[in-house]
């Protein structure tokens, strides 16, 4: 396997593919695949976001007390998930925030480092002319569509929050937010806004409900003794496991429902 940094998650190589006599695709392309494979899981789980230490914005906003301790208590990561889409994801990113700084640098503010209440994020674009923060989502055009009708994740709309409010500590004025969500597989007619005036209230209670939970670990509490928010989330969480015996590490999710 490719080699990472201390403190990257560590995969266990695949092994190399068996092959009947007559297949029709040649060795030397699947060995290909595979080293590609090793090398875009070594690539994400090496990213500034995947090293970071210290909770940010969009975690703070996770509903489920559990997902947060095991960040808290610094629990090993057992739920290594495919990079594909956070890959994509990244690469959006970043090709959106070049161009940005290429069309008009005075007017966007891209990739601005904020902190609000010691809570350190990113804030994907602010412009100064509107006074507008936006945060770019990638996602698929099924999950627009329930967003446009059930209305968007909590955690993505307290990010947005705590993003703001750290720009206005800054002194920069904001007078309304958008998450943007971006289609991975769509078309840019599938592209939908959702908009919020800035929400001190908002902001202010996760970091509460954060810093009340990092007391508890810091004063001995143990990931098992958070109360679990099962959902379709779960599998997303770098602690889930659906066979896990021990809290401590890992959980199982909808199978622990209170």
């Amino acid at each position: 396997m490719t080699s990472a940094p201390e403190g990257a998650p560590i995969r266990q190589a695949a092994p190399p593919p068996s092959l009947p006599e007559d297949s029709p695709v040649p060795l030397d392309s699947i060995l290909i695949a595979e080293w590609v494979r090793d090398l875009l899981v070594t690539v994400s789980d090496t990213t500034p976001r995947s090293l970071q230490a210290s909770l940010g914005p969009s975690e703070i906003g996770q509903r489920c007390d559990r997902r947060i301790a095991y960040r808290l208590a610094a629990a090993p990561i057992v739920n290594l998930s495919d990079p594909t889409k956070a890959l994509v994801g990244i690469g959006t990113h970043g090709a959106l925030a070049d161009g940005l700084r290429r069309l008009d640098p005075t007017r966007y503010l891209v990739e601005h480092r904020v902190t609000y209440r010691g809570i350190t994020g990113s804030a994907d674009l602010y412009d100064r002319y509107k006074h507008r923060l936006i945060d770019w989502k990638t996602t698929s055009p099924r999950r627009i569509v329930r967003y446009r009708t059930d209305g968007v994740p909590a955690n993505y709309s307290t990010q947005l929050a705590i993003y703001a409010q750290g720009l206005i500590a800054e002194g920069l004025p904001v007078e309304s937010t958008a998450l943007v969500f971006i289609p991975r597989d769509g078309k840019l007619e599938d592209i939908y806004a959702w908009s919020a005036a800035p929400d001190q209230a908002v902001a202010d209670e996760a970091i509460d409900r954060y810093l009340a939970l990092d007391a508890r670990v810091a004063a001995g509490a143990h990931p098992a003794d958070f109360q679990p928010w099962p959902s379709a989330l779960c599998p997303y969480c770098p602690n889930f496991a659906p066979e896990a015996a021990d809290l401590a590490v890992a959980c199982p999710g909808k199978k622990d429902a209170p």
